[in-house]
């Protein structure tokens, strides 16, 4: 749309996925667990942002999945440091903010430090939310956005889930740097860094549903919107939702469409990946 008028630019999208670009650079990057393009993409987003002038405007786009896409380590670790730390996060049954949390203090470039390489220029952020209470601070761990968690808050989150003993010595040593204070926190709230800083969001969950009752009311069906959204443990989510299906069907008369979204957990304790919306829907049957 804005044609001639963009400058230049940095894009990191999935691996295997094709976009046509013209003044901006394309990268390919790795999901759902970051990769050397990842790196990469981060690299050539802040090598472009150096170039940029206060008088210059940023248009961010943001979406779920950055946190892979979108990765530099914080100095003295490295990618496979990271990735140790996700799979350990994902494997135990921590939600998304208790993972963004461990995430942003572990890199230069979420929780609001994205910003602060923008900083003074101004910058608009257009963000799609896969987080259930749309938080900006945790959808793609929140590049633009102040962070109010703190290196404290992440080693506790380890040490809730009993991780401490298992996360590589660079990481722990890391954290421990950041709770003791000789480790940059952050941007906080009221940060300069976020004066010329917009955040808006345009799309969620929530906006998602309220679209899928519209289409089901306007082709014939009764929409009818689970109450309250998927979170927690897959398999006790699942069965609730399988109960709410049996209530529907006991009272129905015309053709209903049951809607539901949210983000579940799985707690692997096996040797699978631990597909969260195939487990879902595998309880469900």
């Amino acid at each position: 749309m804005l044609g001639a008028r963009v400058r230049g630019g940095v894009v990191v999208i999935p691996t295997g996925v094709s976009a046509n670009t013209q003044r901006v650079t394309l990268v390919h990057g790795e999901h759902p667990l970051p990769g050397p393009g990842s790196l990469s993409g981060a690299e050539q987003l802040r090598s472009f942002l150096a170039l940029t002038h206060p008088a210059d405007l940023l248009c961010f786009c943001l979406t779920g999945g950055a946190s892979s896409l979108l990765v530099s380590p914080a100095i003295g670790l490295s990618l496979a440091d990271k990735l140790t730390v996700n799979r350990l996060l994902l494997a135990c049954g921590a939600d998304i903010h208790e993972l963004n949390v461990v995430r942003k203090h572990l890199s230069r470039i979420k929780g609001g430090h994205l910003a602060r390489f923008a900083s003074p220029t101004t910058l608009v952020s257009f963000i799609l939310s896969d987080v259930i209470d749309d938080d900006l601070s945790t959808i793609g761990s929140g590049p633009t956005v102040p962070d109010a968690s703190t290196f404290q808050d992440a080693w506790n989150i380890l040490e809730q889930y009993q991780l401490l003993d298992q996360i590589p010595a660079s990481v722990s040593t890391h954290l421990t740097a950041g709770c003791r204070g000789t480790q940059t926190e952050t941007p906080k709230p009221g940060d300069p860094v976020f004066a010329h800083v917009h955040n808006f969001l345009l799309g969620s969950n929530r906006i998602a549903l309220a679209a899928a009752a519209t289409t089901a009311k306007a082709t014939g069906f009764i929409p009818y919107l689970y109450p309250t959204p998927l979170v927690g443990d897959t398999t006790d989510v699942a069965r609730q939702f399988a109960a709410e299906l049996r209530r529907q069907f006991v009272t129905i008369r015309d053709p209903v469409c049951v809607l539901a979204g949210g983000e579940t957990t799985v707690r692997l304790t096996g040797h699978g990946k631990g597909g969260r919306n195939q487990e879902f829907a595998l309880v469900v049957a």
